[in-house]
C-alpha cells in the first residue's frame, strides 16, 4: 500500500541539542547518550557546529561485533559520507524517507552547520500501524528451579519486584515502548498466573497459551503456529532488558534475519597470572590477571514466523538447539549486541541486583 505523509515535523530544539556530540567522545559515553535520547542516531559536529559525521545505533553495534573497545573514539566509527539537506532543500526530505534508504535526514544551513533533523519515525503516516505494533511472546512455563525454594510457592513470573511481579515489570518495560499485545506461554502453576491477571485490569491485551508438557525454552513456540502471522519479540519471563527496541527491530530488518539474538557483552576476569608455554613446555610469558570479552545470550529475540516451521512437531527443544538448526538450514541468525541494562532475574544474585536497580529496600534478607 502506498504511504502518504500528512505532516513533516521538525525535531524539538531541546532534543536536537542532545543529539550533537564531538568526535572525541568515547563509544562508552555515546551509548549513554543514545539511551538518554531514545533515538538511534547522533550527529557529530566540530567546535563551530559544522556537521562532520553521523553515528547510528547500527554503526555502534557493528563496531562492538568487530571487538572494538568502548574506549574507541567516535571519530574512528562515525560515518563521514552522509546525506544532509539545506533548509531550501527540505522538500526533498519526504522523498528520501519514502525511498526507505533513509530513516533520518540532517538539516544544515548553507555553511554546513547542523540546525535540525527529520526522521521517518517522526512522520505521521495515514492509515499505517505504529512501528512497534507487533506481539511480545513471553515464555513463562518453566519451574524456576534456580529460585527455589521461593519458586516452590510462586511461579517465577509472579515473584515480587517492589509492588509488582516479575512479569508485570517485564510487560511495563515493553509498554513504555508502545507494545500492547502479549502472548504468554504458561505451564507450571499456570492457573495461579491466569488468576492473578484475571483480578486486575490492564491497558494491554494478554492471551495465555497452555503448554501441556514441558517443551524447553524453544519447543513451546510451535504453539504459536495459528497465533502469530508476522515477526514478534520473544523473551523469557525472568529477563528484564531495558533495550532500544526500535533500534533492535530496525537491526533485525536491516540484516534480513529470521532470528535476531540480543547478545550481552560480558567481561570475564581471571584473578590469577596465566602461564603461556611453548611446545617444549617452556614458559613464554605470564599474563597477569587477563580478562576476556564475550557476547552471551540474553534470552531476548526477534523471531520471524518462518522459524516456527523449523521446530520439530513434538518433544522438547531448547533455544540453543533451535539456533543450531536454523544455521544448519542456512537461515539468517543475527546478533544485536548490548552493554548493559540487562538482568537475568532467574537467579538470586541477579534478582537482588534488579531489586537494587529499581530501589526496592531490604533486599539483604532475600
Amino acid at each position: 500500500m502506498e504511504k502518504h505523509y500528512t505532516e513533516l515535523k521538525m525535531m524539538d530544539e531541546s532534543l536536537f541539542e542532545r543529539l550533537l556530540i564531538p568526535e572525541d567522545m568515547s563509544l562508552r559515553d555515546v551509548l549513554v547518550r543514545l539511551d538518554e535520547t531514545g533515538l538511534q542516531i547522533l550527529l557529530i559536529t566540530s567546535e563551530d557546529r559544522r556537521l562532520i559525521g553521523v553515528l547510528t545505533d547500527g554503526d555502534i553495534r557493528r563496531a562492538l561485533l568487530k571487538g572494538m573497545s568502548l574506549d574507541v573514539l567516535v571519530s574512528q566509527v562515525m560515518n563521514r559520507h552522509f546525506t544532509a539537506l539545506t533548509c531550501d532543500e527540505i522538500s526533498r526530505a519526504e522523498a528520501l524517507l519514502l525511498s526507505e534508504k533513509f530513516s533520518h535526514v540532517p538539516i544544515v544551513d548553507t555553511d554546513g552547520h547542523a540546525i535540525n533533523l527529520v526522521m521517518e519515525s517522526f512522520l505521521h503516516k495515514a492509515g499505517e500501524s505504529p512501528l512497534l505494533d507487533i506481539p511480545v511472546v513471553i515464555m513463562a512455563g518453566g519451574k524456576g528451579t534456580r529460585l527455589s525454594p521461593l519458586s516452590n510457592i510462586l511461579p517465577k513470573s509472579l515473584m515480587p519486584v517492589g509492588d509488582q511481579t516479575m512479569i508485570e515489570k517485564i510487560m511495563d518495560t515493553f509498554v513504555n515502548y508502545g507494545f500492547r499485545d502479549f502472548k504468554v506461554i504458561v505451564n507450571f502453576k499456570r492457573e495461579m498466573i491466569k488468576s492473578y491477571f484475571a483480578e486486575t485490569s490492564r491497558q494491554y491485551a494478554i492471551k495465555f497459551i497452555d503448554e501441556q508438557e514441558f517443551l524447553g525454552t524453544a519447543g513451546g513456540l510451535r504453539l504459536l503456529r495459528q497465533v502469530v502471522d508476522g515477526p514478534f519479540v520473544l523473551t523469557n519471563c525472568d529477563i528484564v532488558a531495558e533495550l532500544n527496541y526500535p533500534g533492535l527491530l530496525a537491526w533485525h530488518r536491516e540484516h534480513k534475519a529470521h532470528l535476531t539474538v540480543v547478545g550481552v557483552r560480558k567481561r570475564m576476569d581471571i584473578p590469577y597470572g596465566v602461564i603461556k608455554i611453548d611446545e617444549n613446555y617452556g614458559v613464554d610469558c605470564i599474563d597477569e590477571k587477563p580478562f576476556f570479552n564475550y557476547l552471551i545470550v540474553s534470552g531476548v529475540y526477534i523471531v520471524d514466523p518462518a522459524v516456527i516451521d523449523v521446530i520439530p512437531a513434538d518433544g522438547p527443544l531448547d533455544m540453543d538447539s533451535l539456533i543450531r538448526l536454523l544455521i544448519e538450514k542456512k537461515m539468517k541468525v543475527a546478533c544485536y549486541p548490548i552493554e548493559n541494562g540487562w538482568f537475568d532475574i532467574g537467579q538470586f544474585e541477579e534478582y537482588r541486583k534488579l531489586l537494587k536497580h529499581f530501589g526496592v529496600m531490604n533486599v539483604q534478607s532475600i
